[in-house]
């Protein structure tokens, strides 16, 4: 393992290439971080893969998770590898546009955001923050905030909360909150009534 005072750990198996981590980070086994950025608290657990994305804080990425894969130039008249790696056939200069092109389809994914097993998350896609994807999703556009969207292709199926709770909880934006705050509201954070929290920290809050 690597440790660093900040609390980032990233496995001896694991590669990383270009990405930063917030604290308290965590990169399983066999995880691959491509130039991308990984929030406070976040981890990404083992065999999962991502590149070219900017996660949130507090997200949980289960196994076998891919985020933003590569793409083939279906457009063109040849869409194979030669075409853009050509330097590794002896065909010429590598094609740059498209790489800049793959660097440009980034993938945003909000705050505490629950990405399950087996999710495959395509290029260019923004997941929104309290969002919940279930295992094998493949999610194709964008996900709104506090989403749960299942299946292939991916389909919200409902939201966690009333329209505004979500709007409440987006206000109070607790995973901007210092450490102290956190080690001090912790049991409210843990609240099973979600209108409770929302009284507390929202002196907006509507109920209806």
């Amino acid at each position: 393992m690597k440790y660093d005072p900040n609390g980032v750990i990233i496995h001896d198996t694991a590669k990383v290439r270009n990405s930063d981590f917030g604290v308290y980070t965590y990169v399983d086994e066999r995880g691959r971080v491509t130039d991308s950025y990984l929030g406070d608290y976040s981890y990404i657990l083992h065999d999962s893969e991502m590149i070219y994305t900017t996660v949130g804080k507090f997200c949980a990425i289960a196994p076998f998770v891919r985020i933003n894969p590569g793409n083939h130039p279906y457009w063109r008249p040849a869409m194979a590898n030669f075409t853009y790696r050509s330097m590794d056939y002896g065909l010429g200069n590598n094609d740059q546009n498209f790489f800049d092109y793959r660097k440009e389809q980034k993938v945003t994914i909000g705050n505490d955001v629950w990405i399950g097993q087996n999710v495959l998350i395509m290029p260019g896609c923004k997941i929104g923050n309290g969002v919940v994807i279930g295992g094998g999703t493949i999610v194709t556009k964008d996900v709104e905030d506090y989403s749960i969207i299942v299946g292939n292709p991916g389909r919200v199926v409902k939201k966690r909360f009333r329209e505004n709770i979500i709007k409440s909880l987006l206000k109070i934006s607790w995973w901007n909150w210092s450490r102290e705050q956190l080690e001090k509201r912790i049991e409210d954070l843990r609240l099973e009534n979600i209108d409770e929290f929302c009284k507390k920290y929202d002196t907006d809050f509507n109920e209806f």
